[in-house]
């Protein structure tokens, strides 16, 4: 029962990470962004739901590699807004037009690892947050991939 009750507990970062392995997945069959911005809406706004209606009590989870506490939450909640504000401030660009459904799939990667990171309490758990962020983030430096500064930067970012 209690990894039962764990794994309800970190539904905001199972959701995150569910919603954007299926904007990956999928990335190819949406014709316009639009659909893929709301649906990365939908996956950051139904994890900051899941995160506001967790019961107080019962702060460590999965025996003490993840905590839960009041100032946890506040702080995820403010990056599950960051990431909200990025998902809306990209629709405008030009850029990513084509390739806006991995973006937003590697975006929500990232914040899942930052949720990860935020409420970790064991050293490993640290690390897969921060591995997982890092990854993400070596794929969104160099993410355009007709340009040449991108693929410079993603370059030396990686070495």
């Amino acid at each position: 029962m209690s990894l039962l009750r764990d794994t309800a507990a970190a539904l905001p970062e199972l959701l995150l990470a569910t919603t954007a392995l299926a904007l990956i997945v999928t990335a190819r069959l949406w014709h316009r962004p639009g659909p893929a911005a709301a649906m990365a809406a939908a996956g950051v706004v139904a994890a900051a739901w899941a995160l506001l209606a967790q019961p107080a009590g019962a702060p460590t989870l999965f025996d003490g590699m993840l905590v839960r506490t009041p100032w946890i939450a506040l702080l995820q909640l403010g990056l599950l807004g960051v990431l909200l504000l990025i998902t809306l401030m990209t629709l405008g660009t030009t850029a990513l037009r084509d390739d806006l459904p991995e973006f937003f799939g590697l975006l929500l990667l990232s914040g899942a690892g930052l949720l990860l990171v935020t409420g970790a309490q064991s050293l490993i758990m640290v690390y897969v947050g921060l591995e997982l962020v890092s990854l993400t983030s070596y794929l969104l430096t160099g993410f355009l991939r007709h340009e040449a500064i991108s693929a410079e930067a993603g370059l030396k970012y990686f070495l």
